[in-house]
């Protein structure tokens, strides 16, 4: 199957460059409720992806894999030295992107028989484009690391993250489910939910209602969404089922815990007023570069009406290398070309409105 070069691109949105390429990496860890921890790094030179780690009385569900062995192993050190001791029973993918499931023989290595749990869509797609993803992204930061507009400060640590990302098994889910899953630990409850297409087909949401903790994956984290494996009408659908359980925590798959469910409200506010515009440009025959134009300058009005926007930004400026990603507003740019296509494709019928995926 062909490479996606789109999405392995992609995945840099997320990228944290600034330690040397061997230097330890610290974890920020957050104690979120007496069960939940979150633990994300500090600035990197390779995708920045926030682990969950929920503590039992017998064991620990780790959620996301991190995006390489590397990086997982010193998750793990952080998570022995800081969080607790106990074996880690079961791994959660909440989705099949590379950057939350390469982590995963870190796990393995230090719980033998550690379960990975993941929706049914997520194994057969890790089983059938992992490699392929992979070699994707090797391709990619390769081409940063030896193109002509490589950064010679940056070239060791994009060729240690060559090394890392080559390294680094591809483990598939051993434990799937299509709709829900249920853990007990003596008085503790996990719930691991489908709760709908979003970001990707098998996004998984885990939810520990007794301490009010949902985590979210790339469903909703703290900077913009994106759609490479995307429905973005059956992604509001979810958000919109999301926002009926009772939660009051946050923990998305990048970017810091967030309380309650204003993050929630700024996405599903956002894919409203993207979906309708794309789908108005569509429907008035306007071309991918005419919507393009008419719509992200809307967009980036209404993100900076509330201050999300700055927001995303601040943490772009501190956190995000340029030359990667840009601006905040060539990101929604990427978003509304996605979204046109998807909507375009769907609509083969001049002067018909694209119908949602069901």
């Amino acid at each position: 199957m062909p490479v996606n070069l789109y999405r392995c691109a992609g995945l840099w949105a997320l990228c944290l460059f600034a330690r040397p390429a061997h230097a330890e990496v610290d974890f920020r860890v957050t104690r979120v409720s007496p069960h939940v921890y979150a633990l994300r790094p500090e600035r990197l030179a390779r995708v920045n992806s926030t682990s969950t780690v929920i503590v039992g009385s017998s064991y620990l569900v780790v959620v996301e894999a991190q995006p390489d062995r590397g990086q997982a192993r010193r998750l793990v050190q952080t998570l022995r030295a800081k969080v607790s001791k106990l074996p880690i029973r079961y791994l959660v993918y909440t989705h099949a992107h590379l950057d939350h499931v390469l982590g995963a023989g870190a796990f393995a290595e230090d719980s033998p028989g550690v379960s990975i749990i993941a929706h049914e869509w997520t194994r057969e797609r890790v089983l059938a484009n992992g490699e392929a993803d992979r070699k994707g992204m090797m391709d990619f930061v390769r081409q940063r690391a030896e193109g002509p507009d490589a950064v010679a400060s940056e070239v060791s640590e994009l060729r240690q993250y060559l090394r890392d990302l080559e390294s680094s098994p591809i483990l598939a889910p051993t434990l799937t489910l299509r709709d829900s899953l249920v853990l007990h630990d003596a008085g503790l409850r996990v719930d691991i939910l489908s709760l709908g297409e979003g970001h990707t087909p098998g996004d998984l949401v885990v939810r520990i209602p007794g301490d009010g903790v949902v985590v979210t994956g790339d469903l909703v984290h703290d900077l913009e969404p994106l759609f490479w494996d995307a429905d973005p009408d059956a992604w509001m659908a979810t958000l919109n089922r999301l926002e009926q359980l009772p939660f009051q925590s946050l923990i998305g798959g990048h970017g810091d815990p967030q309380p309650g469910k204003s993050v929630l409200h700024r996405w599903q506010a956002y894919l409203q007023s993207l979906t309708a515009l794309v789908k108005e440009q569509v429907a008035t025959g306007a071309d991918e570069r005419t919507a393009v134009a008419a719509i992200t300058p809307r967009l980036m009005a209404q993100l900076r009406g509330d201050g999300y926007a700055d927001r995303i930004q601040k943490s772009r400026d501190g956190l995000m290398m340029t030359s990667f990603i840009g601006d905040l507003e060539g990101a929604i740019r990427g978003n509304v070309e996605n979204v046109w296509r998807i909507y375009k494709a769907r609509d083969t019928s001049a002067g018909k409105a694209p119908v949602p995926r069901t």
